[in-house]
């Protein structure tokens, strides 16, 4: 692995070529989406190895690579814009952290930014109409059967899941980015990163305000904004499981992870939880005095 992230770094070129080729797959195939998240991840290693101006560069390259073959007959303006929707979260976290050296500044920023445009999405118009409309058309179109309250209830939370679901990619695309830097730099330096990870007072607060102020109001925005405040939280839920792997074993840590796929609506939240109280209470330094 360490050998492919060498070659990789050592070309602009190789980058692009390759950023673009696993978002074009991504594109093509909805089953191997999960591609497009190492696209991203490659041109954030670009910033981290390279500097922002290269990393910029690598974008653009990247870009042209996806959007000059749509331009005979195919629709270079979506391909531009998937482009720039994949390029420009990883630029920008990737130069924040290629300044700071911070993981804990990245997720605390990120996820300030996407809460906050999740708010002004419902400042600015009805999100929750329109993914009525966008959830009927869908479910009319497929011939299914799906009762009314759970496509108003899908689309009272759509936004909120769809800030987390931003959030939980743009973060791993530059965590991936970073343990690929590291590995070739600074061994081990990103597991020690990853799991200092906290989201520190002014985002726990937040927080606790807003998950407070949403159980009691039931605001459709203040829900939202739960969602996507939750998912920075379960970063550093994360974060402590890997602590507790590493004093007790790897057995909590497959546990975890296996829960969050078979029972994710629980474990989830738990897992939020646990890097809720760890941001007050450091359970990972009390972990790793013991």
């Amino acid at each position: 692995m360490n050998g492919f992230v060498e070659w990789l770094v050592a070309r602009q070129f190789r980058l692009a070529l390759v950023a673009a080729a696993l978002v074009l797959v991504a594109v093509m195939n909805p089953l191997l989406s999960p591609l497009s998240l190492l696209g991203q991840a490659v041109v954030a290693l670009a910033v981290l190895t390279r500097g922002p101006a290269d990393g910029i560069a690598v974008a653009v390259l990247a870009t042209l690579m996806l959007v000059l073959p749509q331009l005979f007959g195919g629709q270079p303006e979506v391909m531009t814009v998937v482009a720039v929707a994949h390029w420009l979260p990883a630029l920008a976290l990737a130069v924040l952290l290629e300044r700071s050296r911070s993981l804990s500044l990245v997720a605390q920023a990120a996820t300030v930014v996407i809460a906050a445009t999740v708010a002004l999405v419902f400042l600015l118009g009805g999100p929750v109409s329109f993914w009525q409309d966008l959830l009927s058309t869908q479910i009319e179109a497929q011939g299914a059967q799906v009762a009314p309250a759970v496509v108003d209830e899908a689309s009272r939370i759509a936004t909120g899941l769809l800030g987390g679901v931003t959030l939980l990619t743009s973060l791993g695309a530059v965590f991936i980015a970073r343990w690929w830097q590291a590995s070739i730099r600074e061994p081990g330096a990103f597991g020690r990163e990853f799991r200092a990870l906290r989201m520190g007072v002014v985002v726990g607060v937040v927080t606790g305000l807003v998950f407070v102020a949403a159980g009691l109001t039931r605001l459709t925005v203040l829900e939202n904004l739960t969602l996507v405040l939750v998912t920075g939280f379960l970063l550093q839920g994360l974060a402590v499981t890997h602590v507790i792997a590493a004093v007790s074993g790897s057995f909590w840590l497959v546990a975890v992870y296996v829960l969050l796929i078979v029972a994710m609506p629980a474990a989830v939240p738990a897992v939020a939880g646990l890097g809720f109280v760890d941001n007050w209470f450091d359970l990972k330094s009390r972990l790793l005095r013991r």
